[in-house]
């Protein structure tokens, strides 16, 4: 047996095992209020992660290309990152 089909077979196998545990689930994963609590998670969750990506030490240069395309498209295109 190939790689591949390995892969495949233990794909299906963990597909398979993940929707037989879920599937008890899928009653108390439809009710609204459980539906709009894990929006509110995943939300916050996404906020929290822009929030450290802008508040990183590294990210600044990311903030700076956006400066100087809005100041200068030109020059932002052309110029190389400097990390620090």
């Amino acid at each position: 047996m190939s790689l591949g089909a390995i892969h495949a077979v233990l794909g299906l196998i963990w597909f398979i095992l993940l929707i037989s545990a879920t599937r008890p689930l899928v009653e108390l994963l439809r009710r609204p209020a459980v539906m709009k609590m894990l929006d509110r998670i995943t939300g916050g969750i996404f906020i929290a992660f822009g929030a450290r990506l802008a508040l990183a030490s590294n990210a600044r240069w990311g903030l700076l290309l956006i400066y100087k395309a809005s100041a200068n498209r030109a020059a932002a295109i052309s110029s190389k990152p400097r990390f620090t």
